[in-house]
């Protein structure tokens, strides 16, 4: 003999399943939007004070201009190719 189900579908429990289902999506809508905001408000707003704290730290050391002028036009004369005119082919 078959065991009958004592669970009954009718609106009442299909209303049930339905609310439950629906408060687990609406969990799931709400722990996104919360990982969304912390991964793309709170930690960009962290990271932007600590890069301020940086800056006023890094600020207050003075750079002289004239020689960081002078390094950078050396180095650009480094750079350049003389000009060596013409080279002798070593092969002839």
């Amino acid at each position: 003999m078959k065991k009958s189900s004592n669970i009954k579908i009718d609106s009442k429990n299909v209303l049930v399943i339905v609310k439950f289902f629906a408060f687990l999506g609406g969990l799931a809508v709400l722990g996104y939007a919360g990982f969304f905001l912390y991964e793309n408000l709170y930690q960009v707003m962290t990271e932007s004070e600590q890069v301020e704290k940086l800056q006023k730290s890094i600020a207050d050391e003075n750079i002289n201009m004239k020689n960081f002028e002078k390094v950078m036009s050396n180095l650009e004369k480094k750079k350049r190719v003389k000009d060596a005119g013409r080279v002798n082919n070593p092969f002839d």
